[in-house]
């Protein structure tokens, strides 16, 4: 294994609201509260998968980076003398 990501902290919110969900899907689609938590998940789930596409976090987290031999002494994380790249 190359490296290990975990997220500590998720985001405290997504980026679309429920509500403006449900306004966009308009009735008769959605409108009752019956969807809430299915429309919810897949809020979460776009913004996972656009995150892991392009490879950046579109709300603040915290992640901790473990990488094999501690600090990276090989030059793929070396970005310069005083930088370190990190895969998000």
């Amino acid at each position: 294994m190359e490296y290990f990501l975990k997220q500590v902290t998720p985001p405290a919110a997504e980026p679309l609201l429920l509500t403006d969900v449900k306004v966009h899907l308009r009735p008769p689609d959605v409108t009752d509260a019956a969807q809430d938590t299915y429309l919810t998940n897949l809020i979460k789930a776009a913004r996972r998968w656009c995150e892991d596409f392009s490879g950046r976090s579109f709300i603040e987290q915290t992640w901790d980076l473990l990488l094999p031999n501690g600090f990276p002494s090989s030059a793929q994380y070396i970005l310069s003398s005083n930088e370190i790249r990190i895969p998000r």
